[in-house]
């Protein structure tokens, strides 16, 4: 058990440093996903050559990231990622967890809560935690734009973080560091 808990863990400060934000969008996992599959016929694959690319422009991203679990655990990751001149303005993340059995959910459930208690009162940082028998749904919103970087940094810490020295959040090193994880981008998609 305390092996699944590590595992978890280990997750969750994976997606903690990759997500974050406010839940004040409305929409499902499922709908995120038909969407990028759409954008990207059928399936979801990078379009972006390089993140210079990016530098100069604004938009959107949408981004996927499927990952494995023991037994029937099935997560999957999905985020919207707005963007300006090289600079993250805000990122919608939606994780689920889903398993037909309902087996090892409590687990993600108090590890989502635990990390959003980290970040309680930090404006411009909202996450949900939602629950059935069947799936755990985290979905979170984080406002780059009116989040307080300097207490953002206390509850995260400076190493390995999207944050530069000027405190905006960097999109190139988000995408460097989800890239790591098995995110997938492209340009485009709704918000």
């Amino acid at each position: 058990m305390k092996k699944v808990i590590s595992s978890i863990l280990i997750i969750c400060i994976g997606l903690l440093i990759i997500t974050g934000c406010e839940n004040k969008d409305k929409g499902s996992i499922e709908k995120m996903k038909e969407q990028l599959e759409q954008q990207n016929g059928g399936a979801s694959s990078s379009k972006i050559q390089s993140t210079d690319d990016l530098n100069n422009k604004s938009g959107l991203l949408t981004c996927t990231r499927e990952a494995t679990a023991e037994g029937d655990l099935k997560p999957y990751f999905s985020y919207v990622v707005t963007y300006k001149d090289g600079y993250l303005l805000r990122i919608h993340s939606i994780e689920k967890v889903s398993s037909e059995s309902g087996t090892g959910l409590d687990a993600y459930y108090d590890a989502y809560v635990n990390i959003n208690k980290k970040y309680e009162g930090l404006d411009g940082y909202n996450s949900q935690v939602n629950k059935t028998n069947t799936s755990v749904t985290r979905d979170t919103i984080i406002d780059y734009e009116n989040i307080d970087t300097a207490k953002l940094l206390e509850i995260e810490g400076s190493e390995n973080n999207i944050i530069n020295s000027k405190g905006k959040a960097s999109l190139n090193k988000w995408l460097t560091l989800a890239t790591k994880f098995g995110t997938k981008c492209s340009e485009g998609g709704t918000m």
